[in-house]
C-alpha cells in the first residue's frame, strides 16, 4: 500500500512540475506577445519634435555642415598665403660632366692643384654629390592679390552659413508640410469613418421600412452600394495615411517604417498678423538666398581686385641654405638671402581679359539679385493671398458643415417618415461628407500657406509653430 502511495506521490510532483513548467512557458509567451504588441504601437510625435528630429537627422542637412567645414578649410588656405614657405629637398647626383663635376667639387669644398690639370677638367672621373637643402619665402607684396583671396575665403565661409540657413529652413518647411499632410490624411480618414457609420445607420434605418414595406428593395440596394463605395474610400484614405507617413519619415531623416503617429497642434486661430508690404521688407534682410547673392556680389568685387593685381608688381623675399657632402655626411655649407622683384609687361592680353571677365560676373549677380528680389515679393505674395483665400474658406467651409448637419438630420427624419426618397438621403450624406472634408482641407490649406509664407519670408526655424 505504501508503495502505491510513493507512486502517486511521485506521479503528482512529476505532473506539477510539468504543470508549472508549462504555465511558466505560455506566461513568458504572452510577455513576449505582448512586449512585441507595445512595440507595433505607433508612438505619439508632436509638431516641435518632428522640426527638431529632421535637424538631427535630415542628410541634405548633414551635407550642408560639410559645406560649412570645407570653407572654413578653404579660409585656412587662403591664410596661409600671408605665411613664410619653409621646404627641405634632398638631392643625389652622379656625374662625369666636366663642367658639373669641376663645380661639385667646388661646392663640397674639395678643390686642389691637382683638379686644375687638363687632363682631369677635360676628362674627370665620376664623382657623387648629397645636396641639402633648406629654402625659405616670404611675400613682401602680391598688389593685393593675397589680401582679396583671403577677404573672397572669409565671404566664401559666410556664404556657406548662409546656404545652411537656407537648407535648414528649407528641411523645417518640408517637414512641417509633410507633418500637416500626414494630419489632413488622417482628418479625411475620420470623415470617411463617420459617414460609414452614418450610412450604416441609414442602412438599418431602410432594412426596417423595406421589412415593413414602406420601402421597395432598390432603396436597400443604393444604400449597399453606397457603404461598399464607403469601405473603398476608406482603403484609399488608409493607404493615403501610409504615403503621407513615408514623406514625413524621408522629411525627418527617419527610416520609412518608422511609425509615428502625428498629434494635432492647429489652435483654431486663423488671424493674419502681418500684410505683405512688411513681410516683403522683412524678407528682404531675412532671406538666406538674397544674403547669399549680396556675398557673391562683395566676391566678385573682390575678383576684380585680383585681376587688377597682375598689372602691379609682386616683392618676395629668399632665403637658402645647403650642405655638398659626397658621402651624405657633413661636407661644405653654403648660404644666400635675398629679395625678388616682379613686374608684368605684357601679358597678351591675358590680365586684361581677366579683368574683363571678373567684371562681368559682378554685372551677372547683380542682375541674380535684383531678379531674386522680385521672385522673394512675388513668392510672399502668392503665400499671402493663399493665407488670406484659405482663411476665409474656413469660415464659409464652418458655415457649410453646420448647414449640411442640420439638412442631414432633416432629410434623415423625413425620409423615415416616407416623405422624401433614398436619393434624396444619399445626397444629404454625401453633401455632409464633403462639407466636412472641405473644413479640414481649407485648415490644412491655411496651414501649408502659413508654413509657406514663414518661408518665403525668411522667419521660420526650429521654434516654428
Amino acid at each position: 500500500m505504501k508503495k502505491i502511495i510513493n507512486c502517486f506521490l511521485i506521479i503528482f510532483i512529476i505532473f506539477s512540475m510539468v504543470f508549472i513548467n508549462s504555465v511558466s512557458e505560455v506566461s513568458a509567451k504572452s510577455s513576449v506577445k505582448g512586449l512585441q504588441a507595445s512595440l507595433v504601437k505607433k508612438s505619439n510625435l508632436t509638431f516641435a519634435d518632428a522640426i527638431k528630429t529632421a535637424i538631427t537627422n535630415n542628410p541634405v542637412l548633414k551635407a550642408s555642415v560639410f559645406r560649412e567645414k570645407i570653407a572654413e578649410s578653404g579660409l585656412g588656405e587662403a591664410k596661409s598665403g600671408f605665411m613664410p614657405k619653409l621646404d627641405f629637398k634632398e638631392t643625389f647626383n652622379r656625374t662625369t660632366v666636366p663642367m658639373w663635376t669641376f663645380g661639385t667639387l667646388l661646392n663640397q669644398g674639395r678643390i686642389s692643384k691637382n683638379d686644375f690639370n687638363p687632363s682631369i677638367l677635360n676628362d674627370p672621373d665620376a664623382i657623387n654629390n648629397f645636396n641639402s637643402l633648406l629654402s625659405v619665402s616670404l611675400p613682401v607684396y602680391a598688389g593685393g592679390r593675397i589680401y582679396n583671396s583671403f577677404k573672397q575665403a572669409q565671404l566664401n565661409k559666410s556664404i556657406a552659413g548662409a546656404a545652411y540657413k537656407k537648407t535648414r529652413q528649407t528641411i523645417i518647411a518640408k517637414t512641417a508640410l509633410a507633418y500637416t499632410h500626414l494630419l489632413l490624411a488622417k482628418r479625411n480618414l475620420e470623415v470617411i469613418l463617420h459617414s460609414l457609420e452614418s450610412a450604416r445607420a441609414s442602412l438599418n434605418m431602410v432594412k426596417s421600412r423595406y421589412l415593413n414595406g414602406f420601402s421597395v428593395k432598390s432603396d436597400l440596394l443604393r444604400a449597399n452600394v453606397r457603404i461598399a463605395d464607403l469601405k473603398q474610400q476608406k482603403l484609399s484614405a488608409l493607404s493615403s495615411i501610409e504615403i503621407a507617413r513615408g514623406y514625413l519619415n524621408t522629411a525627418m531623416g527617419m527610416p520609412l517604417e518608422n511609425s509615428v503617429n502625428a498629434v494635432p497642434y492647429f489652435k483654431n486661430s486663423w488671424k493674419i498678423k502681418e500684410n505683405p508690404e512688411d513681410l516683403m521688407f522683412k524678407s528682404l534682410k531675412k532671406r538666406p538666398e538674397l544674403q547669399i547673392l549680396k556675398l557673391q556680389e562683395k566676391m566678385a568685387e573682390k575678383g576684380i581686385k585680383i585681376a587688377e593685381s597682375g598689372h602691379l608688381p609682386s616683392i618676395n623675399l629668399f632665403g637658402t641654405y645647403e650642405n655638398n657632402s659626397e658621402h651624405l655626411n657633413k661636407g661644405n655649407n653654403d648660404y644666400s638671402i635675398g629679395a625678388v622683384m616682379q613686374f608684368n609687361l605684357f601679358s597678351g592680353f591675358n590680365i586684361s581679359h581677366k579683368i574683363d571677365s571678373a567684371r562681368l560676373s559682378l554685372q551677372r549677380v547683380n542682375e541674380l539679385e535684383k531678379n531674386m528680389e522680385l521672385v522673394v515679393k512675388n513668392q510672399i505674395r502668392e503665400a499671402w493671398l493663399n493665407l488670406k483665400t484659405s482663411q476665409q474658406r474656413i469660415y464659409v467651409a464652418e458655415s457649410a458643415l453646420n448647414q449640411s448637419l442640420e439638412n442631414l438630420r432633416i432629410v434623415k427624419n423625413r425620409y423615415k417618415n416616407g416623405l422624401l426618397t433614398i436619393v434624396t438621403l444619399l445626397d444629404a450624406e454625401l453633401a455632409d461628407q464633403r462639407a466636412r472634408a472641405n473644413h479640414f482641407k481649407a485648415v490644412y490649406d491655411y496651414e501649408s500657406a502659413r508654413i509657406r509664407l514663414a518661408l518665403a519670408s525668411g522667419d521660420i526655424d526650429q521654434n516654428f509653430k
